[in-house]
């Protein structure tokens, strides 16, 4: 198998994938709003299960907050995206 292929075997059923937003934390609103703008505009696709948001530092959710929630709701499929 191709690794054009297994990435396509990962990714051929997107509705059982979610994103995970990851920002960087900060004390200034902007920080937050660009992230969750962004979340807002992934989410309008409509093309993942769904777009969550979290954070390394300063804000909340923590990224170990929200990938126990994913698991704990049976996530499997899930892609890390570092926004910074």
């Amino acid at each position: 198998m191709t690794k054009e292929e297994k990435i396509a075997e990962v990714y051929e059923d997107e509705e059982d994938v979610v994103v995970v937003l990851i920002g960087h934390g900060s004390k200034l609103p902007y920080n937050r709003e660009v992230i969750e703008e962004l979340r807002r505009r992934i989410e309008m696709r409509e093309i993942f299960k769904a777009v969550r948001v979290a954070f390394m530092q300063l804000n909340s959710p923590s990224i170990g907050e929200v990938l126990r929630t994913l698991a704990k709701d049976g996530m499997k499929k899930i892609v890390a995206l570092p926004v910074f």
